[in-house]
């Protein structure tokens, strides 16, 4: 999806926040955000960046992983319900 210039979103709910390279969820967040919710783990997959350059330049980090890594502490869940044995 295409952002343009003219969306604006006041709540932003990114999943799998971890996958997401920073600059990909910047545009939702620069107009009217006052609320972003992000779900993730920053002990699973992080953003794929292929080439040397993206990396050099931090798109293999997402804002998730770079505010756990900054010392803003996530609410974690105290049961892992997606491997509940009820679900296989």
């Amino acid at each position: 999806v295409k952002l343009t210039t003219a969306m604006q979103f006041a709540k932003v709910l990114a999943d799998d926040a971890q996958q997401i390279p920073e600059p990909e969820l910047l545009p939702a967040l620069t107009k009217n955000c006052q609320q972003l919710v992000m779900m993730g783990d920053d002990k699973q997959l992080a953003p794929s960046a292929t080439s040397l350059m993206a990396k050099a330049k931090g798109f293999s980090l997402s804002l998730y992983e770079r505010l756990v890594r900054q010392r803003i502490r996530p609410i974690t869940l105290g049961f892992q319900y997606s491997f509940h044995h009820g679900l296989y």
